[in-house]
């Protein structure tokens, strides 16, 4: 089974092949929105983009909405964890950002 490591919550779980990764971070008690969407969900709507430290080609191609909404931070390594799927091992680190 694949493991996800999020470097920045000190956390690691395996995922089943092919996971939705916003979903398995749910599960497991993370949230790529940080600690402030608790206290004002509507700010971070869609800004579920976390960093991919190792293990990219283990992810799904990234989809169209993706490309749309990161753009040039696709080439970065970002990813919206709701479009994305797990394949393999993975380092990430949450990178919420509030939208206004």
């Amino acid at each position: 089974m694949p493991v996800v490591t999020v470097q920045n919550e000190a956390l690691q779980f395996e995922v089943e092949a092919n996971a939705n990764l916003l979903e398995a971070l749910k599960k497991n008690g993370c949230s790529p929105y940080g600690l402030m969407s608790k206290f004002a969900p509507f700010l971070f709507k869609g800004a579920d983009d976390v960093l991919v430290i190792e293990g990219r080609r283990n992810l799904s191609e990234p989809t169209e909405k993706e490309k749309t909404i990161l753009g040039p931070r696709l080439d970065e390594n970002f990813r919206l964890a709701g479009e994305t799927l797990v394949n393999g091992d993975i380092e990430i680190h949450t990178a919420a950002r509030i939208k206004v």
